[in-house]
């Protein structure tokens, strides 16, 4: 992927912005065009990086002008704002080279309301079939079982997987790994994995946690990236193995499946920390 650096950041803050997104250059080419218009404004009147709210929002106000003046269209518009506030968002989790550096457009993009997804149980993979694919993974090689170990209990997608370096990682005080994500509204996000997880991912990569390699944390046996097919085809070949009709389970599936899981645990280790607490109490 070709960098072309956008007005306003040098190469190493681009880059460093765009450390997971190897395999995503539509949305690489949108940032780019967006900070380029935003930074082109009124001769260069706002920088991205030292906006205000106050800023933010007389920019906001002038792309809805612009909507109104019928020189953009409202999903423009709205593209535009979203992809800002997602830059920032990104900005906001590197203080080493924005220091003390907050959000300018979060909250502001207004009527932002999306219909919820409806699901079905058809959607998951049914616990039956996680157990039978479960069986299996002890005969796989170690680097494809923890993958679809990370699909099963964590609920990765297989382009979670692609994207996923080996310094996305963070310890915790309790010596527990980290993982720090953003939600859909460029929110940050943080999961926690468990201590045994925790061990096995390390029995990968000692270091991990405070490794800083930009390196993918998964790897072919040709140690190259995974492509989408190389993902689907390793998924494949694992349910034949385990006698599974390929047309009737998908990753998407057990993603979903491990979602459910990830986040069961969470609510039971909150009722059980939460119990413990009123016992105490009492």
């Amino acid at each position: 992927m070709k960098n072309h650096l956008p007005t306003g950041l040098d190469d190493y803050q681009w880059n460093t912005l765009l450390a997971d997104m190897k395999k995503r250059p539509s949305t690489v080419n949108d940032y780019r065009k967006v900070l380029n218009l935003l930074h082109a404004y009124e001769g260069g009147k706002y920088h991205i990086a030292t906006m205000t709210a106050a800023d933010a929002k007389e920019y906001f106000d002038y792309l809805d002008q612009r909507v109104s003046d019928g020189s953009m269209s409202m999903r423009t518009s709205h593209r535009y704002k979203a992809t800002l506030r997602s830059i920032a968002a990104r900005m906001e989790t590197h203080p080493e080279l924005f220091p003390d550096y907050v959000n300018p457009f979060r909250r502001l993009i207004k009527g932002e309301l999306r219909s919820r997804t409806q699901y079905v149980p058809e959607m998951f993979a049914r616990p039956e079939t996680i157990a039978m694919l479960q069986a299996v993974l002890p005969e796989l090689p170690a680097n494809d079982a923890l993958i679809l170990d990370m699909m099963i209990h964590v609920g990765f997608s297989p382009i979670q997987i692609q994207n996923l370096q080996v310094n996305h990682f963070q310890t915790l005080p309790d010596g527990r790994l980290s993982l720090q994500g953003r939600d859909a509204d460029g929110s940050v996000k943080i999961f926690e994995f468990t201590e045994d997880f925790s061990r096995r991912l390390r029995e990968k990569i000692p270091t991990l946690g405070r490794n800083r390699d930009r390196r993918s944390f998964f790897m072919t046996a040709r140690h190259l990236e995974y492509s989408h097919r190389a993902l689907y085809h390793m998924f494949r070949e694992t349910c034949k193995a385990a006698g599974i009709d390929t047309s009737m389970l998908t990753p998407r599936q057990v993603s979903l499946y491990g979602r459910v899981h990830s986040w069961l645990l969470l609510e039971t280790a909150g009722r059980l920390q939460n119990e413990e607490l009123s016992t105490e109490e009492r």
